[in-house]
């Protein structure tokens, strides 16, 4: 702290914050220092270095004492005459130690005791000699403060600021404590002496140290400030704003900050400026400060809520012109949809005030020029554009829907009606309901139809076509419209013009399907014509035999239209038998064909439906109804050119479906007949064969198959066929020799064929297969007994042609006879090894040979039982190929019970395999 800062007002801080038994003692402890400080001054010698300390400090309390009494009130003489004995320490200190360095200390101290006197003069003259003597002194900032408030109360302003200016010249100014009131105080001396440019700088020093101290304006801590501080910025603001008036005004502003910084607080000073200018009615020149702050800084947070004040400021003088254009200045400088300037750091949520503006201003500028545009193409514009603009700021507000209609209406009023058009169906369909919204859509058609005259032909068709889509979305939104049939029916008509079918199809659905209100006969009818030629050219016969059908009951077109319609039919039903047919729905042919004749007795396409009908039928192999469609259809249509085919075609049904009683016998005669091409002979002889087999003629049939190999050169397939019928006979007589020969023959067969089939593939291996399991019975009959090379010899000969005969067919590669071949493979060798284990022992041995004999046994058979495995496990192996059939089954059965360490864990509970399947 400065020496000899102490003034009355902080010993009363003080005295008030002591403890009052704490101040007592205090004031003991003073009084006893200032009687020891005396009584030393009394007996001290002259030269005794320490009396100008002593003196110093006694001076020093006595004005402390001073303030003291002067404090508490009651005895101000007393207080007078404390102060004298101080001032006269102070000189006597000052008269004795000319020298002294604490001499400047002794100077403010004693002007501070002239001043607590009441002798200002004086105080002035000591604070003089202090700052001219002690220009380093700790006290000369206050003291050059303290003659610049005197002079100040005395009016001498040049002297003040001079005073307040060699404060502000120093370096270690903004550290003191009346830095901020020297600021205030100099500018105020400038603007007192009419200097205002130089008071305007140091006002804005003075804002800048208060509210942008680290150099950027902070509002909170502006709103923070205390009660004096903000008194203090408001009337420096006040000051300002009065400067600029006495200068050129805001010209002034501008230059102010041209030359020194307001960091962030601009539009304090343009905005006191304006508001000054409102006090006294000067609303022009108001307006023009707000205007400059929202040109010079039109991103600033304020810069809106200036030019709102632009706009209040012109509504209040009546200005009318300029009121209007204010409002376009803001809406323009601050449009809801930029992301750039103000709302660029900005957002709807921060700035409310703005937001509403904008709505009410929009609002207020479309009705404004919408009135204007009767007669005046520009006003159009402006009034669409604000419009537009209103919408795009607000498109989910509730007032949307009718500020788009009113849109919709300037620009249809104006002949603008591809836009006109887009306004009414926004303001139809975009905002849910609401009560203008069927009327804009009807509107939107009227602005479809009145656009449609102005179009190149290039235009023309995507146009009627969105047209359309809009008609047909009014009628599917607005259904209880009093016109919502007439454009739906219309839309029908058109799209098929269009030849759009597809949405004609709708369009006339939906038509006839509405209750309320009930579309009229001629709506209907249109409809219906419409919904069955669209369905006939879309091929959705049906739905157009039902459309044609019901039209022609409503009895509501003229003969010549009847009798097209009445052909349409026919034609409808006609075309769904021919589809049915082309699909393979014979029998829903058959039922259409003839139905012609039935729904449309009169037309001529009935003769054609007929032959058509009787063909399907022989497709069928519905021979009896053939055969009486064509005797009805030679009956009916003599003359028609198809007649000449119907005896042949009733020779052939009458054939296939086997009347008189011998159908087989008179295949087998097709067969025969060489005037037959080999493909009808082959197939007469096939089902000649059929028929045997139906009959269970088993002679017949063999006859007829055998035939067919033997005479007909049968393709490989047939051949194959063939053979494996004779086997199946063969062996349903027991007559293996016979059915074994076919098996042989089909392996021939298939071997000698110069392009074997797949077929003729699987019939080898499923005949090899079959043979080799004619075989196994044999094998396993052979028992192992005394003597056991005999009865091993044998069975192991017929094992080997076994495993031959097995191996064989797997090599056919055919996924099932390669499983089942592979897996009697392996129970041949299990079985060997189980017989060599369970074999007759010779009754002469021993029980030490015994036991060597069943080594010797096991020796034998572990080969045996090891190839079985490796033979199991190579099926196996095929479920990973993606097959797992019952003989792969079977061998992971197998191998479970060989190999249960390994392989029970996969197939628990298995039965065990045997050799038969």
């Amino acid at each position: 702290m400065m020496r000899g800062k102490l003034t009355v007002c902080c010993v009363a801080a003080l005295l008030l914050v002591l403890p009052e038994a704490y101040a007592q003692e205090d004031m003991k402890r003073r009084e006893k220092a200032r009687e020891s400080y005396a009584e030393f001054l009394r007996l001290a010698p002259v030269d005794d270095p320490r009396r100008a300390s002593a003196m110093r400090r006694l001076a020093d309390i006595e004005i402390e004492r001073a303030e003291r009494v002067q404090l508490e009130g009651d005895d101000l003489s007393a207080a007078t005459s404390i102060y004298d004995r101080a001032i006269a320490l102070y000189q006597e200190l000052l008269e004795t130690y000319p020298d002294h360095p604490d001499n400047d200390a002794v100077n403010y101290q004693l002007a501070r005791a002239y001043e607590q006197r009441g002798d200002i003069e004086a105080a002035s003259e000591r604070l003089a000699d202090l700052v001219a003597r002690y220009p380093e002194s700790d006290f000369v900032i206050e003291g050059h403060f303290r003659r610049g408030e005197s002079q100040f109360s005395a009016g001498d302003y040049d002297l003040a600021a001079d005073s307040y200016g060699k404060i502000l010249a120093r370096d270690d100014a903004s550290a003191s404590t009346f830095y901020e009131q020297t600021l205030y105080k100099a500018a105020w001396s400038q603007f007192r002496l009419g200097e205002y440019d130089l008071a305007l700088d140091g006002f804005l020093v003075l804002l800048n140290h208060n509210i942008a101290p680290d150099g950027a304006y902070d509002k909170a801590a502006h709103d923070a400030l205390a009660r004096g501080k903000l008194a203090l910025i408001d009337d420096a603001l006040r000051a300002m704003s009065i400067s600029y008036s006495y200068l050129d005004g805001v010209e002034a502003l501008n230059a102010l900050l041209a030359r020194a910084e307001a960091p962030g607080f601009e539009f304090l000073l343009y905005q006191d400026l304006g508001e000054h200018y409102l006090e006294q009615e000067r609303f022009t020149d108001a307006a023009e400060a707000f205007s400059a702050f929202v040109s010079g800084f039109p991103s600033d947070t304020h810069a809106p809520h200036l030019q709102l004040k632009v706009i209040e400021t012109y509504r209040a003088a009546g200005f009318e012109e300029q009121e209007l254009a204010a409002k376009e200045t803001f809406v323009e400088g601050y449009d809801l949809t930029s992301t750039s300037g103000y709302w660029a750091s900005h957002t709807r949520e921060d700035a409310p005030v703005i937001v509403d503006a904008m709505k009410l201003h929009l609002t207020e500028l479309a009705t404004h020029y919408h009135a204007l545009s009767a007669n005046d193409a520009a006003a159009v514009d402006r009034a669409q554009r604000f419009y537009e603009s209103w919408l795009a700021s607000f498109p989910e507000d509730d007032e949307a829907p009718s500020q788009h209609f009113l849109l919709a209406e300037l620009l249809f009023t104006h002949d603008r009606f591809e836009q006109a058009t887009a306004a009414y169906e926004a303001t139809a369909y975009n905002y849910g309901d609401h009560p203008r919204a069927a009327e804009a859509g009807y509107a939107s058609l009227l602005s479809y139809a009145a656009h449609e005259p102005m179009l190149a032909p290039t235009e023309l068709e995507p146009w009627q076509r969105r047209s359309i889509n809009g008609a047909l979305r009014f009628a599917a939104t607005f259904p209880s419209h009093e016109q919502a049939n007439s454009v739906l029916v219309n839309a029908a008509e058109r799209l098929f013009d269009l030849a759009d079918y597809e949405r004609a199809q709708s369009a006339s659905r939906a038509l006839l399907q509405i209750d309320t209100p009930p579309p009229t006969v001629a709506q209907r009818t249109t409809a219906l014509t419409v919904l069955g030629h669209s369905s006939f050219e879309r091929e959705q016969y049906g739905e157009a035999e039902m459309a044609y059908a019901q039209v022609l009951r409503l009895d509501a077109v003229d003969e010549a239209r009847y009798e097209e319609l009445y052909e349409r039919l026919a034609a409808s039903v006609y075309k769904q038998a021919e589809a049915r047919r082309d699909a393979g729905d014979l029998a829903g042919a058959v039922d259409d064909f003839l139905r012609v004749a039935q729904v449309t007795p009169a037309s001529p396409i009935v003769a054609n439906a007929e032959y058509d009908a009787a063909a399907a039928l022989v497709q069928l192999q519905d021979w009896t109804r053939a055969a009486s469609t064509l005797e009805a259809f030679r009956s009916n249509h003599a003359s028609h050119p198809l007649a000449v085919n119907v005896t042949r075609e009733l020779a052939g049904i009458y054939l296939n479906a086997g009347r008189d009683g011998d159908a087989a016998n008179e295949l087998d005669r097709i067969a025969a007949d060489p005037a037959f091409d080999m493909s009808t002979r082959v197939d007469a002889s096939s089902q000649a064969a059929s028929l045997y087999a139906k009959a269970g003629d088993v002679n017949g049939e063999r006859a007829a198959l055998e035939y067919r190999i033997a005479t007909l050169g049968a393709s490989l397939e047939v051949t194959i066929d063939a053979r494996e019928r004779l086997a199946e006979l063969a062996m349903a007589q027991d007559d293996v020799f016979a059915r074994n020969d076919q098996l042989r023959q089909i392996i021939s067969a298939h071997a000698r064929a110069q392009t074997p089939s797949d077929r003729s593939r699987t019939a080898a291996a499923s005949a090899s297969m079959t043979l080799a399991d004619d075989e196994l019975p044999a094998y396993m009959a052979i028992k192992l007994v005394v003597p056991l090379q005999d009865s091993l010899r044998r069975k192991k000969a017929s094992m080997e042609s076994l495993l031959e005969a097995y191996g064989a067919a797997a090599d056919y590669g055919v996924g099932a006879v390669t499983t089942a071949a592979t897996f009697r493979i392996g129970e041949l060798y299990r079985e060997m090894a189980s017989s060599l284990m369970s074999s007759e022992r010779p009754p002469e041995l021993t029980e030490l040979e015994l036991e060597e004999y069943d080594f010797l046994l096991e020796d034998q058979a572990f080969p045996f039982e090891e190839k079985a495995i490796e033979v199991y496990e190579a099926n196996a192996r095929r479920s990973a190929q993606g097959i797992y059939d019952v003989w792969i089954k079977k061998s992971f059965a197998q191998l479970a019970q060989m190999m249960p360490a390994r392989y029970a864990k996969f197939e628990k509970g298995e039965a065990f395999a045997t050799l038969n399947p």
